[in-house]
């Protein structure tokens, strides 16, 4: 294919935007969506030089797969070596051992795989990875382990490629749209929920004769691209698929089927941005590192303007560090200008030794525990601070909202009656681990049930959130399960009661700002309606009241009362002042922090009476009057901002019993 510098133009505005996306500037909320903009490129450059050499003689697999590993593999395994190394200097044991297992899946090309299961409610923020981005360069090489070979066939056999593609296409999009239902959190990273973007551009690179450029279609296409951009705003994960996605990708489709166009080619083929563009690949791959390594030294936050300086600044030195890469690194062994690389063979072994290596090397991470060693037995001990539960994925209802049924197993006890039923979301899930050991100790039957990021009572669902129905439908079958329970059975209800009521995340006002969209609770019925927030509270607090009211009727109802916030993600937070400063012993909150954000919901609860009700209140476990602790020397009670850990859920749990076994 002819060269276009339009193309490397496109680059340009297609890195720059994700850069500065990642750095935090709230200029461009859609900055992601350049990622979306590069595999309809990837797509369409590749397919053309697949047909390029289907015209010279037919395509010959090993001369594409060596012309990727050429184009992709020598500045990865460049940049993954130096990140390496900062991890093991600057990751405490657990997020090493988590960096292991991504190193190891981006050696195999399988990291989007890792990515997709560290989404949800018990998963670190998604930034503190490092190698977070390889995502996308995992999902591109798995459609080019497929696409060329069915590319091949069809021109070979002389089977209809365009309708082939275009059906294919079609279907990727519709799976992409349904599967943003069921796995809202993980259809981001599905490469066949990707599939749609590159097969666009394959699509466009299929010859349909002369088609000369045009300018009005090309300027759309950047002004469609720059528009979604700067309009779309949300988390990525929220709103792929959506429109923002599909404006981006069909504005990129323009431009390289049509040309820049007469204004955007003043923009497209300026030397700034055909040179951010050469160096873009490089560029990707260096930000996220910097930045999420530049965020794990910190202990405490710099305040909102210095941050975005500096990782304004490190955004500039990524592509200053791209630059030198693809002088010495990408140029070279593309061109075939390394000695020992000209050939193709030695390339191919290099290729394949070299992601062996990242492979074992990540293996090796993830199987030692991040190496504990390195650090303090108290950094190791709150390191590995983490929800005991590994049965959630079992005990979780489904997709459609329907409380699991399950066999005597992990997730229902068989035992000596009262039953206890443990009902709610992710504050539910993070006690069964400790709950299930107690109730075994005791020999009591035992039933878990939960839905995470739901609340879990009839009539309330959470604003935006594609999951309204489906957590309606939870809470709908939970209450008529529990109903259906024996009279003796006793009902453990555990919410995140606050972050529904109030909607925002957790800001502690210490620089601990809990990370996440909003979680407004709206009565179901008026989801889509605009209320006063006084009276959406007034509609939520009754709701919730109705819904523990109903159960108290016929069951007795241990209500677990919010457990304090932390903001900071404590394990994280303590490792790293371990680390990089003094290990506080005991690390705390003020209490009234904790007071005056659960105080509506706590009048609330306190309201529901009757003699079937008993109550825990994990603030008098976890505060003395002054503050609330976080940890115990090594021992951490928190697993992230507001989930308890193994040893914090034990608390509450035998908190649980003793007011059971008071009955």
């Amino acid at each position: 294919m002819d060269h276009r510098r339009d193309i490397d133009g496109l680059r340009a505005v297609a890195v720059l935007p994700v850069i500065l996306f990642h750095a935090g500037l709230p200029l461009l909320p859609g900055g992601w969506l350049g990622v979306d903009v590069f595999f309809v490129i990837s797509g369409y450059l590749i397919t053309g030089l697949l047909i390029e050499a289907h015209r010279a003689g037919g395509i010959s697999l090993l001369a594409f797969y060596e012309r990727r590993a050429r184009r992709i593999l020598p500045a990865l395994f460049v940049m993954l070596a130096v990140t390496t190394a900062m991890a093991l200097l600057w990751l405490p044991p657990q997020d090493l051992a988590d960096y292991g297992a991504s190193l190891g899946l981006t050696g195999a090309f399988l990291s989007n795989l890792w990515f997709m299961t560290q989404t949800g409610y018990f998963a670190n923020a998604a930034e503190a990875h490092p190698l977070l981005h390889t995502w996308s360069l995992a999902v591109e090489e798995q459609f080019y382990l497929v696409f060329p070979l069915l590319l091949a066939g069809l021109l070979r056999w002389r089977l209809p490629v365009l309708p082939v593609l275009t059906g294919l296409l079609a279907l990727s999009l519709g799976f992409a749209v349904w599967a943003v239902g069921p796995y809202p959190e993980q259809v981001f990273y599905f490469p066949a929920a990707r599939a749609w973007e590159l097969l666009l551009g394959a699509v466009l690179a299929l010859p349909s004769g002369a088609l000369p450029p045009k300018a009005l279609p090309g300027d759309a296409g950047l002004l469609l691209v720059l528009a979604a951009m700067v309009l779309t705003s949300g988390s990525e994960a929220s709103l792929f698929p959506g429109v923002g996605p599909v404006v981006a990708a069909l504005g990129a489709g323009l431009i390289l089927r049509f040309g820049a166009g007469r204004y955007g080619r003043v923009l497209l083929t300026s030397r700034p941005a055909v040179g951010l563009g050469l160096i873009s690949y490089s560029a990707y791959l260096w930000h996220q590192p910097l930045l999420a390594l530049a965020e794990a030294r910190q202990i405490d936050p710099l305040g909102p303007r210095v941050q975005l300086a500096l990782h304004l600044g490190l955004a500039a030195l990524s592509i200053a560090v791209a630059a030198v890469s693809w002088a010495l690194i990408e140029e070279p062994v593309r061109h075939r200008k390394v000695a020992w690389l000209a050939g193709r063979a030695r390339a191919l072994w290099a290729s394949a030794a070299g992601s062996v290596a990242v492979f074992l090397a990540g293996l090796g991470l993830y199987a030692a525990d991040g190496l504990p060693g390195r650090v303090t037995s108290e950094v190791a001990g709150v390191s590995s601070a983490q929800i005991f539960n590994p049965w959630r994925g079992r005990c979780d209802a489904n997709q459609a909202g329907e409380v699991p049924q399950h066999p005597v197993s992990a997730c229902s006890l068989a035992g000596r009656a009262p039953l206890v039923y443990l009902y709610g979301d992710s504050h539910a899930a993070m006690m069964w681990g400790s709950l299930r050991r107690e109730l075994m100790a005791a020999g009591r039957a035992g039933y878990v049930a939960t839905q995470g990021g739901c609340p879990a009572l009839p009539g309330l669902a959470v604003k935006d959130d594609p999951r309204a129905l489906s957590c309606d439908a939870f809470a709908r079958a939970g209450m008529a399960d529990m109903t259906e329970r024996p009279k003796d059975s006793v009902i453990v209800l555990a919410l995140r009661w606050p972050v529904y009521l109030e909607g925002a995340r957790f800001d502690n006002g210490l620089g601990g700002v809990e990370p996440g969209a909003s979680r407004v609770a709206m009565p179901l019925p008026m989801l889509e309606a605009t209320l006063d927030d006084a009276e959406r509270r007034a509609e939520v607090l009754k709701l919730m009241a109705k819904g523990i009211s109903e159960l108290a009727r016929t069951h007795r109802v241990v209500l677990i009362y919010p457990v304090p916030e932390a903001g900071w993600d404590v394990p994280g937070r303590l490792a790293r002042m371990g680390m990089f400063g003094n290990f506080p012993q005991r690390l705390s909150l003020p209490q009234d922090l904790a007071e005056r954000r659960a105080a509506a919901v706590e009048t609330m609860l306190d309201g529901v009476r009757g003699p079937n009700v008993l109550r825990v209140r994990p603030r008098d476990l976890f505060c003395d009057g002054q503050t609330c602790a976080l940890n115990d020397g090594g021992v951490s009670f928190y697993a992230d901002n507001n989930h308890l850990s193994a040893e914090g859920s034990a608390l509450v749990a035998q908190a649980v019993m003793q007011a059971i076994n008071g009955l």
